[in-house]
C-alpha cells in the first residue's frame, strides 16, 4: 500500500516532452527573473543537481529545507507545520493546498522535490534514510576563428555527490576549461563535506559553500539580482548557509561553517578565506585573506526577524512577515568603520484582486557603505495578474496539465547613482514587461519588452523578443524573434524544434543574427545538456546550428543518460561535447 502511494504521488506530475526548456521555465519562475538569459552558471547548477537528486520534503529536516535555497523562509516553516500536523506531502496538487504555495508555485518546485514517503496518509513524519550517488562526467572539443581569437582547445569536468539524507554529504567537482594558449591550463576544483546533527537540527560544512542572510545587505554569496526583473524578484530568499556544488568557486565561500536550530532560533557562524581557492589551483600571485560572520534568525509562521555581523564591520537587522496576505521585508545595515555609514532596503508585496499582485521596494546602499565609487538609490514598482479560463495542454496529465490563458507582469525601477562632487549625478530607469498566452492547447505565445535609458554610457537600450511554441507532448517547435536598439541596431531569430519521449530526444536549432554594433549584441540562450549554462552574446553578422540530443541508459535505481550538443557559428567556433549523468 505504502509503494502504491509513493508510485501513484511520483506519477501525479508528468514533465511535458521538452524537459530542458520546462526546467529552465521552472527556474526562471522561482528564481524570479524574466528570462534564462538573465541567470548564472552557478544558479544554474544548483537547480539542476536538485533535478537529478530531488529534495525529499518528507525526510528532510527543518534545516535541509530551508537552507535548500528551493522555498522561502515561511514557505518551508509552514511545509514543516504541515507536516506535523498532517503527515507526509504526497503529490505537487497536495503541496499547491499549503499555506504560501498555491498551483503556480507547487507547479514549478515539482521537478525538484520528491513525494516519496513510507507513511500512510495522515501519519507524522517518515523516518526513513535513502542513500544516493551523482557521478556527472563532460568532455568538449572546440575551435576557434572568429576575427579575435584562433585556435583549438578541449575541456572537460567531474562531478560526483554522496548523499545520505539527513546524516552525511560530500562532493567533489573538478574543470578544465578551454584555453587556446594553453593546452594543459591548471584545472579548477571545488569540493565540500557535510555533516548533519541529529534528527537534522543543525549542520557543519567544510569546504565550498554559500551564506545568503536577510535582503543582501550586509551578508550574500553566489547568485545576486542587480534589477527587479518579476515581481517575485522584489525580495530575496534567506537560505542560510548551504553547500555549493558548482564547478566554480567564484563568489562562494571557502572555509568552515556551523548551523544549528534551538527551538525556534537559528544560530549560524562561519569563517572563510578569500583567495585561498586561488592559492590552491597554484596561482602564485593570488593572497589569502580571513573574513568571519555570524547570524541569529528567529522563526514563526508568519516570518523571521535576524541579526548579521561579519568582520568587514558590517552589523544589520532584517525581517520578512507575512500578515494577512500582505509581505513585508526590511533590512538596515551599518558599516561600523570610515564613519558609520547606513544602508537600507524595504519593501512588500500584496495581492491586489483575484489573480492580481503587486510590489514596491526601495533601496538605499551609499558610497561610504558599499566602497564602490557611485551609491545607488532607487524605488521599484511592480504588477502581475492572470486572467483567462485554464487551457489543457497537448500530450499532458495530471497537476500542471492546464495553463491559465493569459498573463502579464510589469516592473518599473527607478535609481540614482551619485559619484564624486566633480562628476555629474548618474540616473537610470529600468522598464520590463511580459505577456504570456496558452493560444491553444498545443500553441504559446510570449513577448517581453525590456528597456534601460540612462544619462551616462550607452544611453538607451530597448530589447524586443516574441517567441511562438508548439508541443503535442512528444514533438515541440519552437522559434523566436528578437530585435534591440542601441547604438544601432540588431536582431536576431531561430527556429528549434525535436523530439522527446521514452529514452531519447533530439533537438536541432538553426540561428541566423545580424548585429555589427556591440551595444546591440543579442544574448540568448542555447539549449545544453543539464547543468550547462550557455547563453551566447551574438554579434557581427553570421549563422549558428546546434544538434543536442539525448539518451537514457539503464533501469531501476541505477540511472544514467548519455547528451551531445555539436554545433557551429560561422564566424565564430564550432563545438562538440559530450556528457555523461549516473544516479546511484
Amino acid at each position: 500500500m505504502k509503494m502504491l502511494l509513493a508510485f501513484c504521488a511520483a506519477l501525479a506530475f508528468q514533465q511535458p516532452a521538452d524537459r530542458t526548456n520546462s526546467l529552465i521555465n521552472a527556474i526562471v519562475a522561482i528564481v524570479g527573473v524574466s528570462s534564462a538569459e538573465e541567470l548564472t552558471e552557478s544558479e544554474i547548477e544548483r537547480f539542476m543537481s536538485f533535478a537529478s537528486s530531488p529534495l525529499r520534503i518528507n525526510t528532510a529536516s527543518r534545516s535541509r529545507i530551508a537552507s535548500s535555497g528551493l522555498l522561502s523562509a515561511y514557505q518551508a516553516a509552514s511545509l514543516y507545520d504541515y507536516r506535523s500536523r498532517h503527515g507526509d506531502v504526497l503529490s505537487p496538487a497536495e503541496l499547491s493546498l499549503v499555506d504560501g504555495f498555491g498551483s503556480g508555485a507547487a507547479e514549478a518546485l515539482a521537478p525538484f522535490l520528491s513525494f516519496e514517503s513510507a507513511s500512510l496518509p495522515g501519519e507524522r513524519l517518515s523516518d526513513k534514510t535513502v542513500k544516493s550517488r551523482s557521478l556527472i562526467l563532460k568532455t568538449s572539443f572546440a575551435s576557434r576563428d572568429d576575427g579575435r581569437k584562433n585556435g583549438r582547445g578541449w575541456s572537460a569536468g567531474v562531478k560526483y555527490r554522496h548523499s545520505a539524507d539527513d546524516v552525511f554529504e560530500m562532493a567533489l567537482t573538478a574543470r578544465k576549461s578551454y584555453d587556446a594558449e594553453r593546452f594543459f591550463p591548471p584545472p579548477e576544483y571545488t569540493f565540500h563535506a557535510v555533516k548533519y546533527g541529529r534528527r537534522g537540527r543543525g549542520k557543519m560544512i567544510i569546504g565550498d559553500y554559500n551564506a545568503r542572510f536577510g535582503q543582501g545587505l550586509a551578508l550574500w554569496s553566489g547568485f545576486e539580482m542587480t534589477s527587479v526583473p518579476a515581481v517575485s524578484a522584489f525580495s530575496k530568499r534567506s537560505s542560510g548557509i548551504s553547500p555549493s556544488w558548482s564547478y566554480s568557486s567564484e563568489n562562494t565561500h571557502r572555509g568552515a561553517a556551523v548551523e544549528q536550530y534551538v527551538g525556534n532560533f537559528r544560530l549560524s557562524c562561519l569563517m572563510s578565506f578569500p583567495g585561498l581557492d586561488r592559492v590552491m589551483q597554484g596561482n602564485k600571485s593570488a593572497r589569502t585573506s580571513f573574513f568571519c560572520g555570524a547570524n541569529v534568525t528567529w522563526f514563526t509562521a508568519d516570518g523571521q526577524v535576524g541579526v548579521t555581523a561579519s568582520s568587514e564591520s558590517l552589523l544589520s537587522a532584517d525581517a520578512d512577515w507575512n500578515i494577512r496576505g500582505v509581505r513585508l521585508f526590511s533590512e538596515l545595515a551599518a558599516a561600523l568603520k570610515g564613519g558609520g555609514a547606513f544602508a537600507g532596503t524595504a519593501g512588500a508585496s500584496v495581492g491586489l484582486f483575484d489573480g492580481g499582485r503587486g510590489a514596491v521596494r526601495l533601496r538605499m546602499v551609499p558610497a561610504a557603505f558599499s566602497g564602490k565609487k557611485n551609491g545607488e538609490y532607487g524605488m521599484a514598482l511592480g504588477f502581475e495578474f492572470s486572467a483567462g479560463p485554464y487551457v489543457q495542454m497537448a500530450g499532458r496529465q495530471g497537476f500542471g496539465s492546464s495553463k491559465i490563458r493569459h498573463q502579464f507582469s510589469l516592473t518599473a525601477e527607478a535609481s540614482a547613482l551619485p559619484v564624486p562632487v566633480r562628476d555629474p549625478d548618474r540616473r537610470q530607469l529600468r522598464l520590463v514587461s511580459r505577456y504570456d498566452s496558452m493560444l491553444s492547447p498545443s500553441m504559446s505565445l510570449s513577448v517581453r519588452f525590456s528597456g534601460r535609458w540612462r544619462n551616462y554610457g550607452a544611453l538607451h537600450r530597448e530589447d524586443l523578443r516574441a517567441d511562438l511554441g508548439w508541443s503535442d507532448g512528444r514533438w515541440s517547435c519552437r522559434s523566436r524573434l528578437n530585435a534591440v536598439t542601441s547604438e544601432s541596431f540588431g536582431w536576431l531569430c531561430y527556429l528549434d524544434g525535436g523530439y522527446e519521449a521514452g529514452r531519447m530526444s533530439l533537438f536541432l536549432r538553426g540561428t541566423y543574427y545580424d548585429a555589427d554594433k556591440w551595444n546591440d549584441r543579442v544574448y540568448c540562450y542555447e539549449r545544453d545538456a543539464p547543468g550547462n549554462f550557455n547563453v551566447t552574446a551574438y554579434h557581427g553578422r553570421g549563422f549558428a546550428v546546434s544538434l543536442v540530443g539525448s539518451c537514457r541508459l539503464g533501469k531501476g535505481r541505477r540511472r544514467s543518460r548519455l547528451y551531445f550538443r555539436a554545433s557551429r557559428k560561422k564566424p565564430g567556433k564550432a563545438e562538440l561535447k559530450f556528457q555523461y549523468m549516473l544516479d546511484f
